[in-house]
This record gives structure tokens, C-alpha cells and sequence, in this order.
């Protein structure tokens, strides 16, 4: 069933309405017809009644069809017996009966048509199931029990969809508000279009790769089929509304496809609606949507929780060992839901509460001049930091339709289109090409296993680049296999642009890992796209799951479903653009030159806050001083002498003792503008100039951060910088000088 593009939506519903018209047409003429025409008709679709007979309907014998009227003793040419052998109990019904059955034999009629028009494999078995209940039910005369047995009772999800986006409308507007009334509005459109709506069926959604629960979906499509779309045309079943039927598991497996062909079928026909119409349409209706998407699939929204979900009698798991196996798995399953409504839990207090606290934070004034600084960005006032987002070409390419991003993949049930099939060889080319240790045969193997799937960037229909990976739905995470951009085209971004779509991808999934075996080349890579070597989920989840790699470097990536990941460069940029124009306005005030201090000429003293030039200009206000309590200076200094001595003592203070020779190190003071060394400390403490605690951990601290700013992390005295620093604070704490390390 080829799904139906939103600018022949209005040339559907009339050519829908015209079959419509004709089978009512066929149906009263049926009606018409003569008993005995009626009793021929029937009698095609009559099993013979007669004991060990095997004839499926009566059969006019050749030569006489359309000669004359058949009569219910003329015999059936394949069995021989008589046509009221096969019509049993019809011959005796009343004519309100035969008349309710002859509408049923133009429902089977129309259908066994549209088996024959259908190409699609799954529309086409599930006409084909309806088209044998209805023959049953003529002979049989029995209810669509069957249908139910097979597909389950609507509803099949509770909160029904109809029912959610009420309560979502009246628990998300106020009632008073005229924006409630508005978007009141946009839900009648929205259920109407939704009960009309013509689902893509399994094997359309694989070719166009937005399906990867192709059980869950194929059931959803055929209760559709049964319940809501061949109903409409064949009224011996029962039909129900599309809003009345399902719940949010459906609404998410079509909703962004919906949504899109939804805003482009009314920007196309915004000419043909009235001006009052089109500007309410036009201006509301994406704002619903988005809305209505974020609480679709909030996990936390407590208008989608769901209260009874209906089975089938197929889904009932037999007693015994393997009740006891789907018990297992249903805790395991708990376990990860569970582990998922953490971790949003976690993302969601990390997010709101430290953004409040800054907001705390920050002063009036600066909190207004970044406002005013965000103001003159949206103006274009505002340059940016220099340079440009790394996927910035990538997303106005997209824009401009010059790329084009599909999740593809094998599928072992029907054969994939010709363009999967090609872009899938070209994925193969890119990922030999560019992953030279991979064996080729391993890379064709996972490339098209049905079990992988591919995030393929088609450019000008071909393959740039590509991440083949496989989802875990079960365990919670995604295993990235390969990821790859043909060499000609790495410096446009694709690979950023390429991780973003597939983060945002997952997220409309349910699933918030991803896991990975970066080499030696990738590991940076990876880390750029928000992976770390750190793996938070426990080991049990994944342990024989993913194939693990000799040489190379397991990473993680947490999923954020709050972060706009397609869009998150340029805001991330927008931000640094924001900061640096506040800095350098800041910077500004900082580059006036003040003279030196001329307190300390007499011999050091306790210096007031007040009395530094400069400090008023820096933001400092009057009241902020930080009265310290008197200290005993000959205390003070027992105090800070036992300490240097034990820091002097200690075994990794040798590159300390004294200053730097720049015989062995001619560029150290070119490097480090302001040494110090033990030597010198102990020095200043003899001459009493620590005055104050904290004057003598800062110069410690500067000792240790000139260490590791001119000596490499992997040398020996940047280790004896850790080391003695750490030993230097521990003793500060047991002699009461500082409250904690």
C-alpha cells in the first residue's frame, strides 16, 4: 500500500468518496436482485454441506452461465451435487437476511479486487485473512470473532490517543486563557486527520528507514487495517476510529512522519483556505505539534501512562518453563526501564536546579547585560567567536536538500528497493575504503545482517559517509560498529553533523547509550562527540552483547533527550559569542594601569580592601571586606614554620629547595614570570612578612602551578609537584590552619 503524499490528500478524499458512492450503488442494486439470483450468488461462496464433500462453492456447469437463471436443483459442476446441497439453511432465511449476506458477498468482492491491485506483501495477507472471514461468515453466518482472536480487542492501548491529547490540552492550557480555545482547535484538526490518516505499511517504513520494531508496528498496521481502514469500504465489519483505537506506542511510531507531511500538506493549500483560517492554521498548528511531540515523549508525562495495554491470545505465555524464562525477562526489562527513568531523572536535575543556581547567582546588572548582549545577537549585531559550527555546511546542505540522511538497512522479509540495495554497496566502498585493517568480508557481513542498521549521507544519490550500528532495545544501548566519511568530503562537518542526527534518531527510540571500540585514530573523534572512556552502564547490560576489539578503547555516550543535538553547534557557538563580548566588555575595565602599592614601604602591614587602586573598577563594592580575626603573629608563625619544615623534609621536595638554575633550564624564566622555591619562602618567614595564612598558601600554590606549567604530566617533578602539594595541605588541615583540602 504505496502511503499517500500530502498534496493528493484532497484528490483521495474525493476519489475515496466516489467509491464510496459506487459501492453503495453496487449494494442497492444487489438488494434488487430476484430470490433466485440472490440464491446463485450466494451459493459461489457456500462450502457443499453434504457428508465427505469437498467443494468450496457451487459452480455453474459449463455452457449454461448466462443462457438462463440457475435453479437451486441444478446440480455444481465440481461436485455434481445440488445448489440448495450448498445454500443449507441460506434458502430458508428471511429476506431482511439474505439481503444483510448479499452486502457482505460485495465487501468480499471489493476485496478480493483489492488483493489483486495490491502489491505490498503484508497489505495484501492481511486483505486476504479479511477475505476468508467474510466467506466464512456467508456460509457460517458468524461473527468476526475471529478477527479478534487473532488481532486482539480495541482498544489496544489504554489511554486511548483521543483521550491523551484531551487531557494533554486541558492540563497544558489554562481555562480561561484563549489559547486553550485555540488549540482546542488544532486537536479537532488533528483527530481528523488522524482518522484519515493512510498508514505506511511495514515494508514501506523499512524502505524509507524510519522502522525498527517491525513486530510491533506490523501488528499496530494490520489491527488498522481490520479495525480502521477496510471497515470503511466494507461495512459488514466493525469499523472504529483510528483516535479510538490506539495509544501512544502507535501515535510514536507515525507521529513525525505525520507531523511533517501534516505542516506540508497545509502550506500547499494555504491558498485554498480563507484568510482568518489560514493565518489560525498556519501559526498555531506547528506549535501544537511541537508541543504535543515533547510530552509524546516525555517518560515522565502523565497523560501518556499507560493503564491497560490489550493482548492478543497469541501474546499469553504458556505455563511452565517458559513462563517462567518471560518472567526473567520481564524483570530484566523492569530493570532497564527503571534504569532509564534515572537516568532522565539525573539529566533533569542536573539540568533545572543548577540553572536556577546560577541564576541566583548572578548579579542585576551583569544578569541584564548579558540580555542585552543575546538581544544584539538576534539582531546580527553581534559577530561571532570566529570560524564557524563543524557541521555548519553539513546543516545548510540538508537545508537546501543537497544531502539527504536515511536509516537503511537488509531486511530478511521482502526484498529492499533498488536505491537501499545500492546505497548499501555504496556504504560497503566508504567503509573498506576508509577502515583499511577491517577485513572486507566482516564488513559486508555486518553491513547487510539484518540485525544492523545503517545512518547512511546520501549526496546527490550517493554514499558519503555513513554509522552502521545495531540497536539493544532490550539491554538500553546501541552498539556503534563503523563510522566513516569518504576522504574527499572530511572537512565539511558530515562526521558531527552524521553523530547528531543519529543521537536525535535514538532518542525518538527510547534508547540513551551508546557504545563503541574506538581505535587509536577514533578515540578523538568520539571525544568530541560527547564519548568517554568512563562506562557508567554495569557491565552485565552489555557483556556479551558487543564484540569487543584487541587494541582498541571502549567508550560511552549518554544521550540527553532534552539537548537539540542537530542544532547544538550553533547554539553552543551562539553562547561562546554571548561570553567573549562580555568578557572583553569586562576586559576593558581591567586594562587601566594602577601604580604599585606604596603601603608596604615602611614594613608590611594589614592592607584594607579600600585602599587598592583599581579593585572599585573591578566590581568590588564597598561592605565586602572580609573582616579576619586577629591572629597572633609569633603564633602565626610557629605555626607556618613547622609546617614548611615538614614540607622541606619531605621526600619529594628536592626540586623545591631552591630556585631553578637557568643554566639547566635558559627558557625557564621566559616561561614563568614570577618564581618562588622553598628557599625563598623560608626566607619571607624570617622576615615576617606572612602576615596573614593565606599569603603563604598562595605562594606554596605558586610553586607547585609553575611546576606543572613549565614540566611536562608524564616528568618526575610534575609527579613531586602532586605529591608534595598534597602532603603540603594535609598538614595544613592537622594544624588548624585550614578547614578542609
Amino acid at each position: 500500500m504505496a502511503n499517500r503524499t500530502p498534496s493528493s490528500d484532497k484528490g483521495s478524499d474525493d476519489g475515496r468518496a466516489d467509491h464510496l458512492e459506487r459501492i453503495a450503488h453496487r449494494k442497492a442494486a444487489v438488494i434488487g436482485y430476484s430470490r433466485a439470483r440472490k440464491h446463485e450468488k450466494l451459493s459461489i461462496y457456500c462450502p457443499c454441506k453434504t457428508d465427505l464433500c469437498k467443494c468450496s462453492g457451487w459452480k455453474t456447469e459449463c455452457g449454461t452461465s448466462g443462457k438462463r437463471r440457475s435453479q437451486v436443483s441444478d446440480p455444481c459442476r465440481t461436485c455434481n451435487h445440488a445448489m440448495s446441497d450448498h445454500l443449507a439453511d441460506i434458502c430458508s432465511a428471511s429476506e431482511p437476511a439474505i439481503n444483510k449476506l448479499m452486502e457482505v458477498v460485495v465487501d468480499i468482492e471489493n476485496l478480493f479486487l483489492c488483493i489483486n491491485k495490491e502489491e505490498d506483501v503484508d497489505t495484501k495477507q492481511t486483505y486476504w485473512f479479511l477475505f476468508k472471514h467474510l466467506k466464512k461468515s456467508v456460509s457460517n453466518q458468524r461473527s468476526s470473532s475471529s478477527i479478534v482472536d487473532r488481532f486482539g480487542e480495541p482498544p489496544f492501548q489504554l489511554p486511548v490517543i483521543s483521550k491523551a491529547v484531551s487531557d494533554f490540552v486541558n492540563l497544558k492550557f489554562d481555562e480561561k486563557s484563549k489559547e486553550r480555545k485555540v488549540m482546542l482547535d488544532m486537536a479537532k484538526i488533528f483527530f481528523y486527520c488522524l482518522n484519515h490518516w493512510k498508514v505506511e505499511s511495514p515494508n514501506f517504513r523499512r524502505k524509507s528507514s524510519l522502522l525498527d520494531d517491525v513486530t510491533n508496528y506490523r501488528l499496530n498496521y494490520n489491527r488498522w487495517l481490520c479495525f480502521c481502514h477496510v471497515p470503511v469500504f466494507c461495512h459488514s465489519l466493525p469499523f472504529w476510529e483510528t483516535g479510538n483505537v490506539f495509544g501512544a506506542s502507535f501515535l510514536r511510531s507515525i507521529f513525525p512522519v505525520m507531523r511533517r507531511q501534516l505542516l506540508e500538506k497545509f502550506r500547499t493549500e494555504k491558498k485554498e483556505m480563507g484568510p482568518e483560517t489560514r493565518a489560525l492554521v498556519l501559526a498555531n498548528l506547528p506549535k501544537f505539534l511541537a508541543l504535543l511531540e515533547e510530552d509524546l515523549y516525555d517518560t515522565e508525562s502523565a497523560v501518556w501512562k499507560t493503564e491497560r495495554t490489550a493482548t492478543s491470545p497469541s501474546d499469553k505465555q504458556p505455563v511452565g518453563r517458559s513462563s517462567t524464562a518471560a518472567r526473567a525477562k520481564t524483570r530484566r526489562h523492569q530493570a532497564i526501564r527503571e534504569q532509564k527513568a534515572d537516568l532522565l531523572e539525573n539529566l533533569e536535575r542536573a539540568d533545572e536546579p543548577e540553572a536556577k543556581k546560577v541564576r541566583l547567582d548572578v548579579d542585576e546588572g551583569v544578569d541584564e547585560e548579558i540580555r542585552e548582549l543575546i538581544r544584539e545577537q538576534k539582531r546580527g549585531s553581534l559577530l561571532g567567536t570566529g570560524g564557524s559550527a563543524r557541521d555548519a555546511t553539513a546543516n545548510e546542505e540538508k537545508r537546501r536538500g543537497i544531502i539527504e540522511y536515511h536509516v537503511i538497512g537488509n531486511s530478511p522479509e521482502g526484498k529492499p528497493s533498488r536505491a537501499v540495495i545500492l546505497w548499501l554497496l555504496g556504504l560497503h566502498t566508504v567503509f573498506a575504503h576508509q577502515l583499511p585493517r577491517m577485513p572486507q568480508d566482516y564488513i559486508t557481513r555486518l553491513v547487510f545482517d539484518p540485525k544492523h542498521k545503517t545512518l547512511a549521507l546520501i549526496k546527490e544519490n550517493k554514499v558519503v559517509g555513513g554509522i552502521c550500528f545495531r540497536l539493544f532495545p532490550s539491554q538500553g544501548f546501541s552498539e556503534i560498529v563503523f563510522c566513516a566519511v569518504s576522504s574527499n568530503e572530511q572537512v565539511k562537518g558530515y562526521g558531527t553533523a552524521l553523530m547528531n542526527h543519529l543521537k536525535v534518531y535514538h532518542i525518538h527510540q527510547g534508547i540513551y547509550y551508546f557504545l563503541t571500540f574506538a581505535d587509536e585514530f577514533a578515540v578523538g573523534y568520539f571525544k568530541k562527540q560527547g564519548f568517554s572512556t568512563t562506562i557508567s552502564l554495569p557491565r552485565p547490560t552489555y557483556n556479551g552483547y558487543i564484540k569487543e576489539y584487541e587494541g582498541a578503547t571502549m567508550m560511552e555516550c549518554q544521550l540527553n533527550p532534552r539537548v537539540p543535538y542537530t542544532h547544538l553547534s550553533s547554539v553552543i557557538r551562539a553562547q561562546k559569542a554571548v561570553l567573549a563580548a562580555f568578557i572583553e566588555r569586562k576586559r576593558a575595565n581591567l586594562r587601566k594601569v594602577h601604580p604599585g602599592l606604596s603601603a608596604f614601604k615602611e614594613g608590611p602591614r594589614q592592607l584594607a580592601y579600600s585602599e587598592i587602586p583599581g579593585l572599585k573598577e573591578a566590581g568590588w563594592k564597598e561592605g565586602e571586606d572580609v573582616e579576619e580575626p586577629v591572629v597572633n603573629q609569633e603564633q602565626l608563625y610557629s605555626q607556618l614554620r613547622a609546617v614548611w619544615q615538614q614540607v622541606k623534609s619531605h621526600h619529594a621536595a628536592w626540586p623545591f629547595q631552591k630556585a631553578v638554575e637557568t643554566s639547566q633550564a635558559p627558557d625557564y624564566l621566559d616561561v614563568i614570570k614570577f618564581p618562588i622555591d622553598l628557599k625563598a619562602i623560608g626566607d619571607k618567614l624570617k622576615q615576617r612578612q606572612y602576615v596573614s595564612k593565606h599569603l603563604f598558601v598562595a605562594d606554596l600554590s605558586r610553586m607547585f602551578t609553575n611546576c606543572r606549567i613549565y614540566n611536562e604530566p608524564s616528568t618526575e617533578y610534575y609527579q613531586c609537584a602532586n605529591v608534595l602539594e598534597k602532603y603540603f595541605f594535609s598538614r595544613m588541615k592537622e594544624a588548624g590552619l585550614i578547614d578542609r583540602i
